[in-house]
């Protein structure tokens, strides 16, 4: 199977060592659980979008931008979703692609009311292949509003939208591509924005377990239906 991946951003040059861009966190990921599936990567943050294309899925990358801005790409961007949406396209959005896709199908995006850093535990509903999806976070906006006719699959405390689930199209809002270190990094060079005491909360999680696996797992038994 093809994986396309609409990167929406680009990683801090300071950080850019760990994992590389966000797309290659992702085709790392996914090499995990389908070593076998092909990858693209489409620069979507440069206002480039890939054409509607049955026979591939494809993910929505993070972003430290807001899916609800009124940028040219973030807007053509939210085009794009309500067309593969319409065309039940197979599509997966992570935190900021999360976001996006529910603000882009009549749901709503906008800030927290603070930052989710670090290991975020969050439920999932029953028929899920996990009970958990305790995944890495960085985000000050989250889903608000779920779109109409749209299933909840994840919920956390800080979190309540986590994770859900149109008829092809599925947002997450924690990041199964990331690894600790490279969260470490991140909420260090955040800390003046996000402040000290929440920064070395969330670091004193980092060494907790995850099951990024299985979330990769189960996304994409959904992305290859």
């Amino acid at each position: 199977m093809k994986l396309v991946i609409l990167e929406c951003d680009r990683v801090p040059d300071a950080l850019s060592h760990i994992g590389g861009q966000y797309a290659d966190m992702f085709v790392d990921a996914f090499t995990r659980v389908r070593p076998n599936w092909h990858f693209e990567t489409v620069k979507t943050c440069d206002g480039v979008l890939p054409p509607l294309d049955a026979g591939c899925a494809y993910v929505i990358t993070g972003s430290r931008h807001d899916a609800f801005d009124d940028a040219p790409w973030i807007q053509a961007l939210r085009g794009w979703v309500v067309e593969a949406d319409r065309t039940g396209l197979r599509v997966a959005g992570i935190c900021f692609g999360h976001q996006l896709i529910a603000h882009a199908l009549g749901g709503r995006a906008g800030r927290a009311g603070g930052w989710g850093i670090g290991r975020m535990p969050a439920t999932a509903v029953d028929g899920l292949p996990f009970s958990r999806a305790d995944l890495l976070v960085s985000h000050q906006d989250q889903v608000l509003d779920l779109p109409p006719g749209s299933e909840r699959l994840i919920s956390s405390e800080f979190c309540p939208n986590f994770g859900f689930r149109t008829r092809t199209l599925i947002g997450v809002q924690g990041h199964p591509e990331f690894k600790p270190e490279y969260s470490r990094a991140l909420a260090e060079a955040r800390r003046d924005r996000i402040g000290s005491e929440r920064v070395d909360i969330a670091l004193a999680t980092l060494d907790d377990p995850l099951n990024a696996d299985a979330v990769l797992d189960w996304l994409a038994s959904e992305l290859e239906q």
